[in-house]
């Protein structure tokens, strides 16, 4: 029996709200520096007028003259070449994402009709979250990785995300035993990939304190100029939720895309060099991006085979008395698809959101305040370091936030 909704709201309604959205946190007057849509600062601001005119309200901006650090990733190939990395890869750079994968499945589940004949499996195209393979390579085989791809004549053009591309492509999916008896749980070590894979390094483990410590120390501990603060004072003291959670160090080129999420942490990004490009949406775009509940997998390299597949991850894997797929929520539609016809009909609540592109240059610090939706990539090879602290969630916007989120989308 399906149950009839609590409540109801016209068009009318949602334009008053998309109206007020826009009023809020978008307006293109406000702070309006350099083209920038969103605030730019000149210095650093202090506790108070962080807190006032940004964390409180929940307003990005861009802060110029934070940090005095600068490095590229042959800086760090200097310091030393030997430095492990676990990296992320894919097969076209796009990684957590939503993707077609193509499982077997008993004739029992309702999404594949019965055939008539003797087999008990078919096929059964799946929405899956994949995310990427992770390899163990030095520094040095990273800066190498980097600059073959931007070699490649396939990117001498500017790559840009088309929205349905990752998604188009059709993954086989392969049995989790025969991926876990030929890499085991660990990141692979083998190199052996085809021409067009895409090496991205985003740890998101508090990497910089946690593994590569040796650089963290002489970072943040030199007498001169190029020093990587630790922290940012003004900004512990407004958010009130003590030193930062996680520290992280972020590499790559034009060619890899963080698909739109959320992050529960207040952010403070710092490109050290290159160019970061962020697609931002407010906390209240949240019902109309599409969110859903997927199965997740993850991206698998089949030497034998010579192509990507895809492992799909269960509770099993941690908990061997069960059996079920890991769920994952995640953004199905892209908003830098808002404006293409065709892809507008498949999501036509994209037409509420309110995407602001914002690139953040060399030696500029985002705040990027907890619970905002935000899609990532670079114009070239960039170096960042992300500072995370912990949000409030005893606070009117996650009580809002959360509400918004129980907002499906009609069938």
């Amino acid at each position: 029996m399906t149950s009839r909704p609590l409540f109801e709201v016209d068009e009318k309604g949602i334009q008053c709200f998309v109206e007020d959205v826009q009023c809020l946190w978008c307006s293109s007057s406000r702070g309006r520096i350099d083209e920038c849509p969103i605030a730019v600062l000149e210095e650093p601001p202090s506790a108070l007028k962080f807190l006032r005119d940004f964390v409180s309200v929940s307003r990005p901006c861009i802060i110029r003259n934070a940090v005095s650090f600068r490095c590229t990733v042959t800086d760090l190939v200097r310091l030393d070449p030997q430095m492990q990395l676990v990296v992320d890869v894919s097969p076209d750079g796009h990684a957590d994402v939503l993707r077609h994968v193509q499982t077997p499945t008993e004739k029992k589940d309702e999404r594949i009709p019965p055939e008539e004949d003797d087999s008990n499996k078919s096929d059964c195209i799946r929405t899956i979250f994949v995310q990427p393979e992770q390899r163990c390579m030095t520094i040095e085989s990273f800066y190498n990785q980097l600059v073959h791809q931007s070699n490649q004549q396939i990117i001498k053009r500017k790559r840009s995300y088309a929205g349905q591309e990752p998604c188009s492509q059709v993954f086989q999916s392969i049995e989790k035993q025969a991926a876990k008896k030929e890499n085991g749980n660990d990141p692979i070590s083998d190199e052996t990939l085809e021409d067009e894979s895409v090496f991205y390094y985003s740890r998101q483990n508090d990497c910089l304190r946690q593994e590569l410590t040796e650089f963290w120390k002489s970072s943040t501990t030199t007498h001169d100029t190029n020093q990587l603060p630790q922290t940012f004072v003004w900004a512990e003291e407004a958010f009130g939720t003590g030193p930062p959670q996680a520290v992280n160090l972020w590499m790559g080129n034009e060619r890899s895309v963080s698909s739109m999420h959320k992050d529960h942490y207040e952010n403070l990004f710092y490109v050290a060099s290159g160019e970061k490009l962020f697609t931002l949406c407010p906390p209240a775009d949240a019902p109309f991006l599409y969110e859903q509940k997927c199965e997740s997998g993850r991206f698998h390299w089949d030497a034998d085979r010579r192509e990507w597949m895809v492992h799909l991850e269960d509770d099993a894997d941690d908990n061997p008395s069960v059996d079920e797929p890991v769920q994952t929520r995640w953004i199905a539609a892209d908003v830098t698809m808002k404006h293409n016809v065709e892809y507008s009909q498949a999501f036509s609540l994209l037409r509420y959101t309110h995407p602001v592109e914002v690139k953040v240059k060399e030696g500029e610090l985002l705040y990027l305040p907890a619970l905002w939706f935000h899609r990532v990539t670079q114009t070239r090879e960039t170096v960042g370091v992300n500072y995370w602290y912990d949000m409030k969630f005893e606070s009117p916007n996650w009580t809002f936030f959360h509400l918004l989120q129980q907002f499906k989308p009609p069938t």
